[in-house]
């Protein structure tokens, strides 16, 4: 089980006031590792190189296209629309949270993990289920803090999370072979928004790059941190007060790079409103999630047939990302060429 601090997130002091203040102005902040905590990591980190070595037929047999409630590995076919990233350069494997008997509600994202065979694979799932327990916790706490400085009762959002879907996500970068020239300025992971109320972020060497107040993409520090970015629940809840924050994996990002993003989500049938003030948007998250995985994984587009998705340029931007490249492009002003920040956005 990894170790630190889970519940008392809010009484860290120092930390924690430095952490909120720079969500609410950045929309990511760095939370320290403790040792057992970042040893608990790297055994993830061993355990995802391990099964990502394997041949395709034998990860095919675990393929999230597969599974029961979207969990498994994510081969790199699976490629979402992102006008601003290359030829896919990642593969993952995804881990959410087990149905059980008595949850309230039934839906698409509900099911059960599934796990390699042998030693290996009951590795993998001891740590991997011992992690996601820790990042619900830690997530709880995170959340209890938003909740203080906002104002606002923790059981305000408590309430939205009683079976949260989250997910516990390990990714892994390689090269790709004799990539046109014209892609290999692309991003390795197209710019996004998280879906949910925040992300907690592990990697084990730089590559994950957010867009900064002047416009220019930043890489987030690393080492001996966890990077918390604020996610697009997090935007209405707060009235706008935490901001979800654009962020990407860039175009140096290097072979064998592991990245191990928790989203802390809410319930998949939760109305997700601002707790601030009686006013302004309300969402859904469960469609709000659904509707932005479908533009991820072709594989849920191909499965609905309701669901038409328009390919024109900038169409598969979702609103909070949209107001993200706004407010980058406010800022900057005249300072950095439109089409630099935002492509999508250029008539």
């Amino acid at each position: 089980m990894p170790g630190g601090t889970t519940e008392n997130v809010a009484a860290r002091g120092l930390a924690c006031e430095d952490m909120l203040r720079n969500l609410r102005e950045r929309g990511w902040a760095s939370l320290p590792l403790d040792r057992v905590t970042h040893a608990a990591y790297m055994r993830l980190v061993g355990h995802g190189h391990r099964f990502f070595d394997q041949p395709d037929e034998h990860k095919r047999e675990l393929d999230i296209t597969l599974s029961e409630g979207h969990r498994g590995w994510v081969s790199p076919d699976q490629a979402g629309d992102y006008d601003d990233e290359g030829p896919r350069r990642y593969e993952a494997f995804d881990i959410g949270r087990n149905a059980e008997p008595d949850d309230k509600v039934e839906h698409a994202l509900r099911g059960h993990n599934q796990w390699p065979a042998g030693r290996d694979g009951e590795r993998l799932r001891a740590d991997a289920e011992a992690m996601f327990a820790y990042l619900g916790e830690l997530s709880a706490g995170i959340g209890d803090a938003i909740c203080a400085d906002l104002g606002v009762d923790a059981a305000s959002m408590r309430r939205l999370r009683t079976e949260p879907v989250s997910q516990l996500r390990l990714i892994r970068y390689f090269e790709v072979a004799d990539a046109p020239i014209e892609y290999r300025d692309r991003a390795a992971m197209g710019a996004h928004t998280d879906y949910e109320f925040f992300t907690i972020l592990f990697q084990d060497a730089p590559g994950t790059q957010v867009l900064d107040d002047d416009g220019t993409w930043i890489d987030v520090p690393h080492e001996g941190v966890v990077t918390v970015l604020v996610g697009d629940m997090l935007s209405v809840f707060s009235g706008g007060r935490y901001q979800s924050v654009l962020h990407r994996a860039g175009s140096t990002v290097k072979a064998g790079r592991m990245s191990i993003p928790f989203f802390a989500g809410a319930d998949y049938s939760a109305l997700v409103t601002n707790a601030v003030e009686s006013d302004g948007e309300s969402i859904c998250f469960g469609t709000h999630l659904l509707t932005q995985l479908r533009r991820d994984f072709p594989y849920l587009r191909e499965a609905d047939d309701d669901f038409v998705i328009d390919l024109t340029s900038g169409a598969r931007t979702s609103e909070f990302e949209s107001r993200a490249w706004s407010r980058a492009i406010g800022r900057t002003r005249a300072a950095a060429p439109r089409a630099a920040l935002a492509p999508h956005l250029v008539e």
